[in-house]
């Protein structure tokens, strides 16, 4: 056996693993690929047979209504570090009764 190798008995991981190569923008950039996906571009299709040129005051208006709950998410993500939903967070903020009508909501609405 070699030394490093797979199997190797001196603990350094083995030779035949990926490089972790990533960085802060390349995880940014594929995380908000990853929200964005295709839909953005039917998106825009839609809202501009219906808005015309208010597209772009719509879109601005539908992205200053997000940002207060992006907000609340990230604050609560950091509060509290488990994995969960707003379930989750709604339980240990507010209470059962409260978390009872978040989850309803969510599951009448098929989220």
């Amino acid at each position: 056996r070699r030394p490093g190798g797979p199997g190797g008995d001196d603990g350094a991981p083995p030779q035949d693993e990926l490089k972790r190569c990533l960085r802060f923008w390349d995880l940014l950039l594929f995380g908000v690929a990853s929200v964005v996906g295709a839909g953005i571009f039917v998106t825009v299709g839609v809202a501009g047979q219906e808005a015309g040129p208010g597209l772009v005051l719509a879109f601005a208006l539908a992205g200053g209504c997000c940002t207060p709950t992006a907000l609340c998410y990230a604050e609560l993500s950091t509060r509290f570090p488990f994995a969960g939903s707003i379930y989750s967070f709604v339980a240990r903020v507010l209470g059962d009764y409260f978390a009872f009508i978040v989850g309803f909501s969510l599951i009448v609405d098929g989220a």
